[in-house]
């Protein structure tokens, strides 16, 4: 069976939830956690530049 993804970005984090999960194989249940922890980094990336960002807006406005 086909698992049924859903992604919710939030401010605070990332939430991976995917429907029949018991239905997946251990590779693929593998690859989920995978692509899950490297969606979190990139969160955890954004908010650093996020931030970044209005530092250097802080400065410019000097």
């Amino acid at each position: 069976m086909c698992a049924i993804f859903l992604l919710i970005l939030s401010g605070s984090g990332v939430l991976l939830m995917h429907r029949n999960s018991v239905d997946l194989g251990n590779k693929e249940k593998k690859e989920i956690d995978t692509i899950g922890m490297h969606i979190s980094t990139l969160d955890g990336k954004m908010h650093h530049l996020m931030e970044r960002i209005e530092e250097f807006s802080k400065l410019s406005q000097r």
